[in-house]
């Protein structure tokens, strides 16, 4: 006996068909596209709508606005900054177009303020190095180029763009080592040097702007966290969490990073239970985890880390900042980042387990303190940070 034919159900499937043809071909639309230069207006960045690389000079859909930014990162890396800086030009009023890796798009997850940005995403230098003739002409339509990451790594590909020689291009030290390597004397004769540190060379710009947040309550169970990166010191760190496990304190620590430096086989079975690694997650997932935790440790020892007293900055220094999350910190190091006891807890080489504990001790009253003084000095830093990028961006319009 034959099956009486479905109408409804036929039109149903058909509709199911038709919906997981179109999600195919855009996925694999996509997957074909990654060899061009992306380009995504912030407007359809939802839709990943995306262009040819030849259109970036032709299309008066893209056309430069005025009071432009160019932010351009050439690394793999510090895409966690690129949110930081923007905030600062958007707040001055700028549009900005941002240069960067395509992976990097989701550091924006929690921005919030899109309608003055523009995405221009690329997969490898490569791809810019075809381009680059077009682009150094195109750049000088902006009012400032930001090269938010100066080194080694990416000189060659800085100067083949005719940067070293632009006036109206920025360059941000991450570590000032380079700026000594690659001798960029009369950039910062110029004021166009950036550092995310006060040290004796450029300006301090730092970008600690990730989102919206609101300042949470302290965790019952109170939760740390901790970057796992090379050249640190762990053994303090280890030792007090086995210590204060045998407690039965309630406490846990979670472990972010990109290289496993710190693993579950540096502690003992018992102490493991309190330990969360997350390492290699994405944007969303990493600002979760900072944002739920209530402390930050900074793993900075004076004799494994001397050049973050003159050279660099911690990147967790950011994180307390931009999240308002009090941290534990050497004493040889508190200066460098502002830190004082009103806002976060100070260790020495002794001590840390007691500090630790104190931390886990301390009353939601006394952290929303903490955490009131934490925010206290973001303000500062913002200021000093917007008073040192007009003073670039005056002695720009005054030399051009």
């Amino acid at each position: 006996m034959k099956k009486k034919f479905n109408q409804n159900l036929f039109y149903k499937n058909k509709f199911l068909v038709i919906f997981i043809c179109l999600l195919l071909y855009f996925i694999i639309k996509s997957q074909i596209s990654n060899n061009n230069l992306l380009i995504y207006n912030i407007n359809d960045y939802h839709t990943n709508q995306t262009y040819n690389y030849s259109e970036l000079f032709n299309s008066t859909n893209l056309a430069i606005k005025k009071k432009s930014i160019l932010l351009f990162e050439l690394n793999a890396h510090h895409f966690e900054c690129s949110p930081g800086y923007i905030k600062y030009f958007i707040d001055l009023g700028f549009y900005v177009d941002l240069l960067i890796r395509k992976k990097a798009k989701n550091a924006f997850v929690s921005f919030g303020e899109t309608d003055k940005i523009r995405f221009f995403l690329y997969n490898n230098l490569d791809q810019i190095n075809l381009i680059s003739h077009n682009l150094s002409i195109y750049m000088n339509n902006y009012d400032f180029i930001i090269i938010q990451t100066i080194d080694t790594n990416v000189y060659k590909n800085i100067a083949a763009l005719g940067l070293i020689n632009n006036n109206k291009a920025i360059f941000i030290c991450h570590d000032t080592y380079f700026y000594h390597v690659l001798k960029l004397y009369d950039i910062n004769n110029q004021n166009r040097i950036w550092t995310l540190g006060n040290f004796n060379i450029g300006s301090q710009v730092v970008p600690f702007y990730f989102g919206n947040f609101k300042l949470r309550d302290k965790n019952k169970k109170t939760r740390f966290l901790t970057v796992s990166t090379i050249y640190r010191n762990y053994s303090f760190l280890i030792s007090a969490s086995e210590r204060i496990k045998k407690e039965n304190l309630d406490f846990e620590i979670i472990v972010v990073g990109q290289k496993k430096y710190l693993t579950a086989e540096h502690f003992n079975n018992k102490t493991r239970d309190n330990i969360i690694f997350n390492y290699n997650v994405d944007f969303p997932i990493f600002y979760k985890d900072v944002y739920n935790c209530d402390f930050i440790i900074l793993t900075l020892d004076p004799e494994y880390n001397k050049e973050y007293k003159n050279r660099k900055v911690t990147g967790s220094a950011q994180l307390s900042y931009g999240f308002v999350k009090p941290v534990l910190i050497n004493e040889n190091f508190k200066n460098i980042y502002n830190i004082t006891s009103e806002n976060s807890f100070i260790y020495n080489e002794k001590n840390f387990y007691n500090i630790m504990k104190n931390a886990i001790n301390q009353s939601n009253k006394d952290y929303k303190i903490m955490q009131h003084n934490l925010l206290m000095l973001t303000y500062k830093i913002h200021q000093n940070s917007i008073l040192n990028m007009k003073k670039t961006f005056n002695s720009i319009l005054i030399k051009n």
